[in-house]
């Protein structure tokens, strides 16, 4: 807001009665810096704030007190105040995601929350400005919105799909209770968990092969990246492979040494 707060009296007042101390203005209980003027053809006192503009979006309460006063030296009956709010052009932003943009290995079951900046009109949150989709399909849920911390939550109907990446989109549908939008669309993607367990695909030398050399190393291929915990993929595959030790019988047996690499 450019606009000074202006005052017009009456009548022909003392120019020299109306000033910084006799015409205040206030935002949330603190003074704001300004320059006071007076013009004495319109009988119009100006209040210009220091900054320039007002903040947007802001509560200010103007008061004239009784010290000001008219060319006979009469003062106001009673201190005037009066108070107004500075509109609010300033778009919503989203100041929190969950699941976080980039996040791997999400519950299926989870809920997508996202956090605004300021108060929101509830109305305008709804299943058509906060979507999830996977693969162009929207998936169906239900949003909900809480006024007092901000935030909005999608709600799937079912379990998400595992290993599957999901796009979260809020639309400039959205808006503050002012009626301000966002400024741009806001998406962002995660990807669920994969539970799925791996499988074995090969196997090197091939079960019941025979003549195998001596020097051969076992090898294991899997259907997915996988992590190995040395010590007990050791004892599992050691624990199979038997020598014979020289002049002992098939009944005697002991597991081969080795590592995992």
């Amino acid at each position: 807001m450019t606009s000074p707060v202006r005052v017009t009296f009456s009548e022909d007042m003392n120019a020299s009665t109306i000033n910084g101390s006799t015409f205040t203005l206030l935002v949330a209980g603190a003074a704001v810096s300004g320059s006071v003027t007076y013009d004495a053809a319109s009988r119009v006192a100006a209040f210009l704030p220091s900054a320039g503009i007002l903040a947007e979006g802001q509560s200010y309460v103007a008061t004239i007190t009784t010290g000001v006063t008219d060319l006979a030296g009469n003062a106001l009956a009673s201190n005037f105040q009066f108070s107004f709010t500075t509109v609010d052009n300033t778009p919503p932003t989203i100041v929190s995601r969950s699941p976080a943009p980039g996040a791997t290995n999400v519950a299926t079951n989870t809920t997508i929350q996202i956090g605004f900046s300021e108060p929101m009109d509830a109305s305008t949150i709804t299943t058509g400005t906060l979507t999830l989709s996977t693969g162009g399909s929207g998936v169906a849920g239900v949003v909900s919105f809480n006024a007092s911390t901000r935030v909005a939550t999608f709600t799937p109907n079912s379990a998400l799909a595992v290993n599957t990446v999901y796009t979260v989109t809020v639309t400039t549908g959205v808006r503050d209770a002012n009626g301000n939008a966002l400024a741009g669309n806001d998406s962002y993607s995660f990807t669920t968990l994969d539970n799925t367990p791996p499988a074995i695909v090969s196997r090197s030398p091939a079960p019941g092969a025979t003549s195998v050399a001596t020097s051969t190393i076992v090898q294991i291929g899997f259907s997915k990246s996988t992590w190995i915990v040395g010590t007990s993929f050791a004892r599992s595959i050691c624990s199979r492979l038997r020598r014979l030790r020289s002049g002992v019988g098939p009944s005697r047996r002991e597991p081969v040494g080795g590592y995992v690499a």
